[in-house]
């Protein structure tokens, strides 16, 4: 009887050794600085077009999404710091080049100049506003041919900083304290939707400052893998576009799908 026993243990024992304990996923350090409706938190939770999009991707690659929300600058400094294993989503330069690798296009943005709607202004070269007041998110990777004019004092600049400069571009339009704002074309309609009492009074001026540009996530390049980790995540990534996912989610926040 005792010999019986024995031999059912070691049975169990047996078996229960080629049942695989479920894998934990790892966890990802993720860094991302508010940019509506690409990137912001709503009842607590972040959500937007990019973040559906990236955290999709990255649990299909069986990460498991750890993020955190500053402004721009200090997110690109703890990136810097090793804070983050990735930083999303943001334009390319040679600058932040040397530090990241750039995934494939995640979505695409535009930049153009806002007005008040009682106002009108036409431009054709940035030289014609030469007599208005731009107001400007500081720290942020407009086109060269803006940087340059803006550097060269082709016209007034009002540099703004802070986590949602773009709230106070519309404040100071609807104030009338600047006479145009440049600002990514679905960020500000995002947020004149969302506050029509509050900017009423605005519009904006439909031609591009610059080529139309993309957004990619950066992975920092001195994080373990990183450069594996950016091949699998362009390798999901493609499968997450030709399955339709990316956009269907770009539609659902009336998000541009293409130049």
């Amino acid at each position: 009887m005792v010999l019986s026993n024995l031999r059912f243990i070691g049975t169990i024992v047996l078996l229960l050794s080629f049942i695989k304990a479920p894998i934990a996923q790892e966890v990802l350090p993720v860094g991302v600085s508010f940019f509506p409706p690409f990137k912001y938190m709503e009842d607590g939770k972040h959500v937007g077009s990019d973040t559906e999009i990236v955290v999709g991707v990255l649990s299909q690659m069986g990460y498991k999404v750890e993020i955190s929300a500053h402004p721009w600058k200090r997110i690109q400094a703890e990136a810097l710091a090793g804070k983050y294993a990735l930083i999303y989503t943001l334009t390319k330069n040679k600058e932040r080049e040397q530090y990241f690798y750039f995934s494939n296009p995640v979505s695409v943005i535009r930049d153009v100049f806002f007005k008040r709607s009682d106002r009108t202004i036409h431009w054709n070269t940035l030289d014609d506003l030469q007599s208005l007041i731009v107001s400007a998110s500081e720290g942020y990777n407009y086109d060269d041919s803006f940087n340059l004019a803006a550097r060269n004092g082709r016209f007034k600049v009002n540099w703004v900083l802070g986590e949602q400069p773009e709230s106070t571009h519309l404040k100071l339009l609807q104030a009338g304290r600047v006479d145009v704002a440049i600002c990514e074309v679905n960020v500000c309609q995002f947020l004149i939707r969302s506050r029509p009492e509050e900017f009423n009074k605005i519009d904006y001026i439909n031609q591009s400052i610059g080529p139309v540009r993309t957004f990619h996530v950066g992975f920092y390049k001195e994080w373990p893998g990183s450069g594996k980790m950016v091949e699998q995540f362009n390798k999901t990534l493609g499968e997450f576009i030709s399955a339709g996912k990316r956009d269907e989610i770009l539609k659902r926040y009336g998000v541009e799908l293409q130049p």
